[in-house]
């Protein structure tokens, strides 16, 4: 066999332009919401998440969904398009709150992406954690979203410190290569 590292896995990173507008809203609709469960032990792995909806993850329907998914799906499309896409589809969409001790251990996703918007994110949480021949952690801040390859090892490390910090996941289906944005990038 043959290993040559030609190419990395890479993170794109941007703000979501209404986070402010809407993290309280859809922060009171996940404490309202009785779709939560635990994940724990699965597949040998460390994850003890403290309240997640994966379960629902394919439900457009739910409130806090339909809130945030017009203006997310923008900046996720406006992402994609930087690297040559014409647009995304959205496939599936889910919230994970971590608390002291929670933990998402190494895992990959599957979609052509995957990616974190940190809708609450204090200062001292961890920051989601990528995984290419070497460790890389994103510069984040709260109300960043970030897409990545979805075959990206990452994880979510452990909660040590009495703080809460809840993130929406989701992946997503690239389509259409955008051939004049193609021809920019090849000049670049």
């Amino acid at each position: 066999m043959i290993y040559k590292q030609a190419i990395q896995n890479y993170y794109l990173r941007d703000k979501l332009d209404n986070h402010n507008d809407i993290k309280n809203e859809i922060l009171v609709m996940i404490h309202n919401a009785h779709d939560g469960n635990l994940i724990d032990n699965q597949n040998n792995q460390d994850n003890e998440i403290s309240k997640l909806d994966w379960n629902s993850h394919a439900d457009f329907d739910r409130p806090w969904v339909k809130l945030l998914l017009p203006s997310l799906i923008d900046k996720l499309g406006l992402m994609a398009y930087s690297m040559g896409y014409e647009g995304i589809f959205m496939k599936s969409i889910w919230y994970q709150q971590y608390e002291k001790n929670s933990i998402h251990d190494w895992h990959v996703h599957s979609e052509n992406y995957t990616g974190v918007y940190y809708l609450e994110y204090p200062n001292g949480a961890p920051a989601t954690e990528l995984f290419d021949t070497k460790l890389n952690i994103p510069n984040v801040s709260e109300g960043d979203v970030v897409m990545f390859p979805s075959m990206t090892p990452h994880r979510a490390p452990r909660i040590t410190s009495d703080l809460r910090k809840t993130i929406i996941s989701y992946n997503f289906n690239v389509h259409q290569l955008n051939q004049e944005r193609l021809k920019q990038v090849k000049n670049v």
